[in-house]
């Protein structure tokens, strides 16, 4: 699996690998309001084009975090695509390829996994729980991002898949979870503060992934 220990050569060598990306970080190299803003405009113009979708995503995604890694802690060794083999009862094995993952010194490996909707995080919460129950020492966590905010349902209250994160991290089988989305059910933009406060917590988690934070109310 792919390694890296500088930003350069995550660029050189997985970045420029797609010109969508490597032409949008260009122009917007952090994580921000703005350009998540920007983010998801383009993917939604391209994610039908042959250097669109996650293609596009995890690249842009990949970047902003070793990027924020490497200008806190030179030492980090970045993976992208990272394999796992997951021991069952029976002592046979199930694949789990983490979209992102880092390591500083001896510390535990964090995992990350990206969701372009909320919808779509079962699967990585069953394979974090069966994980988490072989012992591993490990941090795991989803980067959530979706165009229009599923939270809670229409009529009001908490969706499932809200509830499935909040009650996988209450039982530490994820250890954290980032929600951004970019417009409310009306198509207006969602309030800067609001993703500005997810992507302090992001940062923060960043530069102290242990699992020692307070449940969220």
């Amino acid at each position: 699996m792919p390694e890296y220990s500088s930003i350069e050569e995550l660029w050189n060598k997985y970045v420029c690998d797609n010109r969508l990306a490597k032409n949008f970080l260009e122009r917007h190299r952090c994580l921000s309001v703005a350009s998540l803003r920007e983010f998801a405009e383009k993917y939604e113009k391209n994610k039908r084009g042959s250097e669109g979708g996650a293609k596009f995503s995890e690249r842009v995604f990949s970047y902003w975090i070793a990027k924020e890694l490497f200008e806190y802690d030179a030492s980090s060794r970045v993976r992208i695509h990272d394999n796992r083999e997951i021991r069952l009862h029976d002592k046979t094995t199930v694949d789990k390829r983490i979209d992102f993952s880092f390591q500083r010194g001896s510390g535990p490996r964090v995992y990350i996994e990206f969701k372009c909707n909320i919808d779509m995080v079962e699967k990585d919460l069953f394979k974090f729980y069966l994980m988490k129950r072989n012992k591993c020492e490990i941090v795991t966590s989803i980067f959530i991002w979706e165009r229009s905010d599923r939270w809670e349902y229409a009529k009001g209250g908490r969706s499932q898949y809200a509830r499935l994160l909040e009650d996988t991290q209450a039982h530490g089988f994820l250890d954290e979870y980032f929600y951004f989305p970019i417009y409310d059910r009306n198509e207006e933009h969602i309030v800067d503060g609001r993703i500005k406060e997810e992507i302090t917590k992001f940062c923060k988690f960043l530069h102290d992934p242990l699992p020692r934070r307070q449940r969220r109310p």
